[in-house]
């Protein structure tokens, strides 16, 4: 499992992948949108913890993202020290692109694959999930 996170989130293969999508977009700057894509607008510190960065990280690749017109901040009415950060419609269309050429990717690695192994796989994975989950219970 190491090995393929590892080969997945290289940095050649999240560079293959954005380019594939026509996005230029970070490894990390990647994982930020993900999370507002899931989580809807939120405070930096929040964001930061959602994508496993220290602040100072998730501070840069919001300044690129935003510069890029991927993602906007507001900041509070009432609390104009509060900023909150959200994905774009730019934003959301280049999170879409990566994802398909993620999928993509891991469609053209198991390319190979019998339709038995991949049922035999996904049993499998389904079985590791579940025996993780029973774990943290």
């Amino acid at each position: 499992m190491g090995t393929i996170g590892r080969v997945g989130s290289s940095v050649l293969a999240a560079s293959r992948r954005a380019s594939q999508a026509g996005v230029d977009v970070s490894t990390p700057g990647m994982g930020v949108l993900g999370v507002l894509d899931r989580g809807g607008p939120q405070r930096v510190s929040s964001i930061a913890r959602r994508a496993g960065m220290v602040a100072t990280l998730a501070s840069r690749e919001l300044r690129s993202l935003e510069a890029a017109g991927y993602v906007a901040r507001t900041t509070d009415g009432d609390d104009r020290r509060v900023v909150t950060v959200s994905i774009t419609s730019s934003g959301q269309e280049a999170y879409e692109r990566l994802r398909a050429a993620s999928i993509a990717a891991a469609s053209d690695a198991l390319a190979k694959w019998t339709v038995v192994d991949l049922a035999h796989l996904a049993r499998l994975l389904t079985r590791m999930a579940d025996d993780f989950s029973a774990v943290r219970a």
